[in-house]
């Protein structure tokens, strides 16, 4: 296999703490706004959402 650098790119969304989360139960709810995550999914990038809770 060629192991040549491929020059993608990705993007990373951050989130942390805990108002961006809504407990339900025994789990969490991860929270945002629709004109974000409209946003990403529409980026011409491949964006990672990293969530952190604190």
């Amino acid at each position: 296999m060629d192991e040549q650098p491929t020059g993608k790119l990705i993007a990373i969304q951050i989130r942390t703490g805990p108002s961006h989360f809504a407990e339900c139960d025994d789990s969490y709810i991860f929270r945002e706004k629709l004109t974000h995550l409209d946003y990403w999914t529409n980026h011409s990038l491949h964006v990672i959402l990293v969530t952190h809770f604190i």
